[in-house]
């Protein structure tokens, strides 16, 4: 997903003259971020089990 919105972004610069990379920025700027996240949290709490009442 981010490498995707990354492409878009770059594809939409060059047909729009770089308007619309001031609104897709911050959007590809918070998907990388909470990709980022989602990782982290992902390779913290690999191996660990929720206990099953």
């Amino acid at each position: 997903m981010f490498a995707a919105s990354t492409y878009m972004t770059v594809v939409l610069h060059r047909a729009t003259q770089g308007k619309t990379t001031y609104f897709l920025a911050p959007y590809c700027a918070w998907l990388g971020y909470a990709t980022y996240i989602n990782g982290y949290i992902w390779f913290w709490n690999a191996g660990k089990r929720i206990p099953r009442d």
